[in-house]
């Protein structure tokens, strides 16, 4: 998942990273219409509705720090169901395994499968943050890049195995580790310290399936984002 507040359409590209992954580019969130409540907004459709059986999803908590993953157990209900109706019955992962709930198409998030490989590009941080707590799960690990002031490292702490948060600046690493003390931060820069980069990525590859959070922030243009991410790739294809 990649944070990139600013898309600019004119500096070159640098050659596009990850070809073998399927880039999707996702809509603001607060945009269109339905925004947060639960409208469908461009790219997103990609993690609504119809549910199949068998498919794991993440349930709306109201808040970023708490987990709910589940697993569909059945079609949507029609009103036959009576107040079940317009819902979809689905059974607790995790914590709460077992327990069966019933709930709204607009409270569900498809979890997307490890098999299938994407570049999802997030324009503003409640998209990026909405990634954390709905597509990490605890079977994950998860190696934030650009970690800053770690208050996505916390996020994704709550969801995942393991998350260790990188960043440049030294400054920003060891104000993290007083704010979020349960949360791992290491000061690296993967271009210039590859063996540590390396070691760190065999870390997290054994202690799950990982995932890598990219946040460039700020007004960064679109080719810096991708200078970013080649070298990420270049860095990652030696570990």
């Amino acid at each position: 998942a990649v944070r990139d507040e600013r898309r600019m359409s004119t500096p070159a590209f640098p050659p596009q990273p990850w070809c073998d992954h399927h880039w999707i580019s996702l809509e603001r969130c607060s945009a269109g219409r339905g925004g947060r409540c639960g409208g469908v907004l461009e790219g997103w459709g990609l993690f609504c509705e119809p549910f199949a059986v068998g498919e794991t999803v993440a349930l709306e908590q109201k808040s970023n720090l708490r987990h709910c993953h589940a697993e569909v157990i059945g079609d949507l209900l029609g009103p036959e169901a009576g107040a079940h109706g317009g819902r979809y019955p689905v059974r607790l992962l995790d914590e709460r395994a077992g327990a069966l709930v019933h709930v709204e198409p607009k409270k569900i998030a498809r979890v997307l499968r490890h098999d299938q490989l994407r570049v999802l590009i997030m324009a503003d941080t409640t998209s990026y943050r909405r990634m954390a707590k709905t597509q990490v799960g605890r079977q994950d690990s998860v190696l934030e890049i650009g970690s800053a002031w770690g208050e996505c490292t916390r996020i994704l702490q709550c969801h995942a195995g393991t998350v260790v948060g990188v960043d440049l600046a030294k400054d920003l690493v060891e104000e993290s580790r007083r704010s979020h003390p349960q949360c791992r931060f290491e000061w690296l820069d993967f271009v210039e310290e590859p063996e540590r980069f390396r070691a760190l990525w065999q870390e997290l590859c054994k202690a799950g399936t990982l995932k890598v959070f990219v946040d460039v922030g700020g007004d960064r243009a679109a080719p810096d984002v991708c200078k970013v991410l080649s070298a990420l790739a270049a860095a990652a294809a030696t570990s």
